[in-house]
């Protein structure tokens, strides 16, 4: 080995090692970490959860945040209950809106007349198609609606002073095979509580 220089003159030196033997290498080389992968941001396969507290069981592929929201409507006192479980695609809701105090007394065909086109403001989406249905003897309606960023399959129902709303949201021009089988499967349940907080 030669110290370098800058005439190539470098004091040169040498090294030497001897070899005291040669291992084995190893029967096996060790296993690769296993890696989960996601194909087309597939939501995993649905099962039930029961919120009696808020009065119905629904099926989500995994346990859904939950946002309470207090607000005010033309005089009307409503506390929001909002499930929601997504993924890059995908976003399934339910919603429990609660007229803890209500200005005027309810009427199920004009509340979801109203509730339905506040929504669809809120989302900036066009109605598709929209249809009036019976659920467990509760007025409800069924509408899709799109926007340029949201596709929206939804179900609103009014049980009493409350309104329940169940929502599957999706990029434009992509489906979600489960979105029927998620809005079947939400059922309704006695109250664990009165008092709603």
């Amino acid at each position: 080995m030669q110290a370098p220089s800058i005439d190539g003159t470098g004091r040169k030196s040498s090294e030497t090692y001897d070899i005291t033997g040669v291992l084995q290498p190893n029967a096996a080389p060790p296993a690769p970490p296993t890696v989960t992968v996601t194909v087309n941001n597939i939501l995993p396969s649905l099962k039930t959860f029961s919120y009696p507290e808020d009065g119905f069981s629904v099926a989500f592929p995994f346990e859904p945040h939950l946002t309470k929201k207090d607000r005010l409507d033309l005089g009307d006192s409503i506390q929001s209950h909002m499930y929601f479980a997504q993924n890059v695609q995908t976003g399934l809701v339910v919603i429990a809106d609660y007229h803890t105090v209500s200005a005027k007394p309810i009427v199920p065909a004009t509340e979801l007349q109203s509730e339905q086109s506040d929504f669809l403001k809120s989302a900036t989406s066009r109605l598709l198609r929209e249809k009036e249905i019976v659920f467990n003897n509760y007025s409800g309606v069924e509408f899709e609606a799109e926007s340029d960023q949201l596709h929206t399959f939804a179900r609103f129902y009014v049980v009493g002073t409350t309104i329940y709303k169940t929502v599957v949201f999706t990029i434009p021009g992509k489906t979600y095979a489960d979105s029927a089988r998620f809005l079947d499967s939400f059922q309704l349940l006695a109250h664990q509580n009165s008092s709603i907080k």
